[in-house]
């Protein structure tokens, strides 16, 4: 048999973000789905300023970011705030937008070099070909 996850962890330091297809190819319960997949995450994960940041961004014709890697809130603060995203059903969402808001918007805004930087990307969009040569 399998461990618990809880037994489970990570001892680096990390900045950790998470970004959420807000496009209609996603159906509003598969959202659902997505940010109960974020908010379990957050619940096996040691987060503080000092260990794992994490950072939640949505996007569709855009991108929203709902928490950021400087955010002070207490871990079921930033849980709770991931649970509430509201699903967007645009028509397009782009990774390659989202990907470079990441890391102009988020990762380039913090200084510690010493930590992974991770970007989690959960989609269901495909990349126009227009776009996808730019990543």
């Amino acid at each position: 048999p399998e461990p618990p996850l809880h037994d489970f962890f990570c001892s680096k330091l990390l900045d950790l973000v998470f970004l959420l297809d807000g496009s209609n190819k996603l159906s509003e319960a598969e959202f659902q789905v997505l940010k109960a997949f974020v908010v379990g995450t957050m619940e096996r994960l040691h987060i503080s300023q000092k260990r794992i940041r994490v950072a939640l961004v949505e996007y569709h014709d855009g991108s929203h970011a709902y928490l950021g890697l400087h955010d002070r809130k207490r871990p079921s603060e930033l849980r709770r705030v991931a649970s509430q995203v509201r699903y967007a059903g645009s028509d397009v969402a782009s990774t390659s937008e989202v990907l470079k808001y990441t890391l102009f918007q988020i990762f380039s805004k913090i200084d510690r070099p010493e930590a992974a930087r991770v970007a989690l990307l959960l989609t269901a969009s495909q990349e126009p070909p227009r776009l996808a040569r730019n990543l």
